[in-house]
Formats: structure tokens, sequence, C-alpha cells
């Protein structure tokens, strides 16, 4: 069954909220980077304890960083302005 759901999966049109969000994302990243230096390295990673009281690692993915002056600048972009979207966005910067 899911061979059969995987057959025709490019087929279908480009979902347009990606491909605003990438166009948006590379808008972004372009016009803070005349001011701000852009990192590359985008990738957030911690510690946390969990409920037995063992320590694990957790990444999260960012749109973009730079760095400022005083500190850093995190950016996530989405396309919608739904709660649940913005809510997600947010989650992900905190």
């Amino acid at each position: 069954m899911a061979a059969d759901r995987s057959i025709n999966r490019h087929i279908a049109e480009p979902d347009s909220k990606r491909l605003i969000t990438s166009w948006l994302e590379l808008s972004l990243i372009k016009h803070f980077s005349q001011q701000y230096t852009f990192e590359k390295k985008n990738i957030l990673t911690w510690e946390e304890l969990n409920i037995y009281n063992i320590y694990i690692r957790k990444f999260s993915e960012l749109d973009a960083v730079f760095s400022t002056i005083n500190s850093n600048l995190y950016m996530e972009i989405k396309a919608s302005l739904s709660k649940s979207n913005l809510r997600r966005g947010k989650d992900q910067i905190d």
C-alpha cells in the first residue's frame, strides 16, 4: 500500500506555501545580510533532563541566524497566519 501511494508522489503541483516560504526566506536572508553577519550554522542543540533523570540531546533547525554586535538574531519564517503555525514558529525560536 505504501508503494502504491508513493508512485505518483512527485507528479502533483508543488505546495504554494513552501514556494512562498522559500522565496521569503531567501529574500530576508539577502536583506539582513547587508547589515548583520549571516551564520551558516543554523542548527541549535541543547540538552534536557527527561522524566527518567537522563539528559537527552535535542536539535532544532532555524531558517536563519544572524550575529549582531551584542547578541544573535534568530528567524523562523512561516507562510501562514494560523495560530497553530505561529505557535510552532515561536516554539522553535523559544
